[in-house]
């Protein structure tokens, strides 16, 4: 056993040692370990929220100084030999609980690296039903089960049957198909069907061969906000898309970004997570420079004049403003927790109950709404409510409608509400029919708008997603990178397209742009990076 001492001389340069070779064991933990770290200064919350994921054995008032000895310890033990290193790795130490805890992130990473922005895209959706986590692992342990029971030839004949079958349908279709279907599994199985082919033929190898362990992560993984998952799956990419053993970032220098320089100081360590011995120091051939994006939607921020004196709900994402009934509301209504310090309501056990009400008089309607009215919620985590539906009409009713969010505790076998704790959404109007939907809109559609690239960089031939709404199924449909088109756009749904990368002329920065018609680009600012 190797026992890491805190009592070393806190001089000590804590980047790997020169013998460290591209593809090695100690590069590996390494990269993790220099990617967490910036997570840890970026994004604090989602780190230690990760941890509690891999760990949840670590009492929450441990967590944090545990994070704060990994990155102490785990550039000391990177020291060792590599043939000492896998030994520990292979068994690792009981009382060596940071090792195994950045081991545990490991195979979390390992997940991510497997799964597409697309296939995430699509988990973190409305597919997977809400529930506890021990109905939603069996959930996907029966998914696994199918998959690897099918071959690639039975799943390219139910994509091209699905892919040809009418929305209304679908079920119909793929019970025909394999009748054995649990009833619960069918709208799961037919929009992970429904995706491009390759991408099919990639869920298929890794939901096969995930033991029960990792599939729990991945349960654990989906409580979090969508935009958190997708976050921690680019800044793994960053850093394992590399074509040399240095720890080159991923993300070109902007005007944010400043050039390398060559006597960096220390960086200082992750918000919250104090250690008193130096972090990663960034010294040639290594560069710790890891992407350092952080959207404020993640960890919002507050300032001193809007401080918090009682449990407040804050809308993170509105509902839509116009949906048809009976179905489920998108975007996904999401509320996050604001929480006093030294509050006497304890954080533990809290929950937001959705209820709809008339927009003229804030009168409930019980019987118009179904889905997942209730989801735990706690302090920097987000409340996402994947499975509303409002099952009336604004005609019927005689009013717009909206939702209240209401805080409460579980104590014993009730619900009690905290006072003061409720926020409401903007009005919604409820149609019989997407006809009614369209008819409103003006008779032109309004010009596509790019968000974002899914990786943002990549090399000649990569498959990438791009996000953003109002796009058209056309024939016309185009993305241009810089000024070259893509030669085969796939339009995925309305905010969601799937193209490969063309030939470029050089490596560097190119703006995206989307024509519904394939003439009148729009304006961008979003860019891909060609390396």
């Amino acid at each position: 056993k190797i026992n890491v001492s805190m009592h070393h001389n806190t001089n000590i340069h804590t980047s790997p040692p020169n013998r460290i070779s591209s593809g090695t064991l100690q590069q590996e933990l390494y990269e993790l370990l220099c990617c967490l770290h910036q997570l840890g200064r970026d994004l604090p919350q989602i780190l230690i929220h990760l941890a509690e994921i891999v760990q949840p054995q670590i009492s929450q008032d441990r967590l944090v100084p545990v994070l704060g000895k990994m990155f102490e310890e785990i550039p000391l033990l990177l020291q060792q030999s590599p043939s000492q290193l896998a030994k520990i790795v292979a068994e690792p130490p009981q009382d060596l609980i940071t090792l195994r805890l950045l081991l545990d992130l490991r195979d979390l990473q390992q997940i991510l690296q497997q799964i597409s922005y697309l296939q995430l895209l699509h988990l973190t959706n409305n597919i997977i039903p809400p529930g506890p986590n021990t109905i939603q692992l069996d959930f996907l342990q029966k998914t696994q089960e199918i998959f690897s029971s099918w071959s690639q030839e039975t799943l390219a004949r139910h994509h091209q049957i699905l892919s040809e079958t009418p929305l209304h349908m679908e079920r119909q279709q793929l019970l025909q198909l394999e009748p054995q279907i649990p009833w619960e599994l069918l709208h799961f199985l037919i929009e992970v069907i429904k995706l491009p082919i390759e991408e099919l033929y990639s869920f298929q190898r890794w939901i096969s061969k995930l033991p029960k362990k990792k599939l729990s992560l991945i349960v654990q993984l989906l409580q979090m906000e969508p935009s958190a998952i997708l976050e921690i799956k680019r800044r793994i990419d960053f850093t394992i898309q590399r074509p040399d053993a240095q720890l080159i970032s991923q993300q070109p220098p902007s005007a944010s970004w400043p050039a390398k320089q060559t006597n960096a100081p220390s960086i200082p360590p992750p918000n919250g997570i104090q250690s008193a011995r130096p972090y990663l120091t960034p010294q040639a051939p290594y560069d710790t420079a890891i992407a350092t994006i952080s959207p404020a939607t993640l960890i919002p921020q507050r300032s001193a004049s809007d401080s918090v004196t009682t449990h407040q709900l804050r809308i993170a994402r509105q509902p839509p403003s116009r949906t048809v009934y009976q179905r489920i509301l998108k975007p996904f209504p999401a509320v996050m927790l604001l929480v006093p310090p030294n509050s006497e309501v304890s954080n533990t056990n809290l929950f937001v109950e959705a209820t709809l009400i008339r927009s003229d008089s804030e009168a409930e309607l019980p019987l118009c709404i179904e889905g997942n009215r209730i989801v735990r919620i706690s302090n920097g985590v987000f409340a996402t409510f994947k499975k509303l539906k409002i099952l009336s009409t604004s005609q019927q009713q005689g009013t717009l409608f909206r939702l209240r969010f209401t805080l409460k505790k579980y104590v014993g076998n009730i619900f009690e509400q905290i006072p003061n704790a409720s926020v409401t959404s903007n009005p919604i109007e409820v149609f019989s029919h997407t006809l009614y939907l369209t008819e409103k809109q003006e008779a032109a559609p309004p010009p596509p708008t790019v968000h974002e690239i899914l990786p943002p960089n990549g090399n000649v031939g990569s498959r990438v997603v791009i996000l953003g709404c109002n796009f058209v199924n056309t024939d016309t449909l185009k993305v241009r990178f810089g000024e070259t088109d893509c030669s085969s756009t796939t339009f995925h749904e309305q905010g969601t397209l799937i193209c490969v990368v063309p030939h470029l002329p050089k490596s560097g920065a190119y703006p995206i742009r989307v024509a519904n018609d394939g003439n009148n680009f729009c304006d961008t600012k979003v860019l891909f990076y060609l390396q």
